[in-house]
């Protein structure tokens, strides 16, 4: 043995049977509750966007944004040419619909505004339809052409 130096007997022997790190037992609650904190946030992980996904509200059909449309349409006639006329729109497959972005849409046509004296006026179309904050599709801006 040599001043200063531990024995290799000495080093070894006290260490390996103090080292809490050398328990087995010790070692498999780590790992399972290692794996059982993963699983858990991964399970969260997967509910989370699933819950992402069912309840964001998802893209309207044609038939929902050329209603949404029309109905805009007919207050921005009688607001600008006034309560008593009646807007006669065309076929749905006259009604163009573009997505501009992924939460907007143009819908553009013709509508037919009549009075109720019979004389009436075209107009050509063209309303943008956006998601609003809550989620609900709403026009947000109607521009009316005559023809």
């Amino acid at each position: 043995m040599t001043t200063g130096r531990p024995s290799r007997e000495d080093s070894q022997g006290d260490s390996l049977e103090n080292d809490p790190g050398l328990d087995i037992a010790l070692l498999q609650r780590r790992r399972d509750r290692t794996l059982t904190t993963l699983a858990v946030g991964l399970l969260l992980a997967v509910m989370a966007g699933t819950a992402y996904w069912v309840m964001r509200s998802h893209a309207p059909d044609a038939e929902e944004l050329r209603g949404i449309a029309q109905e805009a349409v007919k207050r921005t006639v009688q607001d600008q040419l006034g309560p008593n006329l009646l807007c006669r729109f065309g076929e749905a497959s006259e009604t163009r619909v573009e997505r501009t972005a992924e939460d907007a849409y143009d819908v553009s046509a013709e509508v037919s505004a009549v009075g109720l004296d019979g004389r009436g006026k075209r107009f050509s179309y063209l309303c943008s339809v956006k998601r609003s904050p809550e989620g609900n599709w709403e026009a947000v801006k109607v521009t009316l052409t005559p023809m």
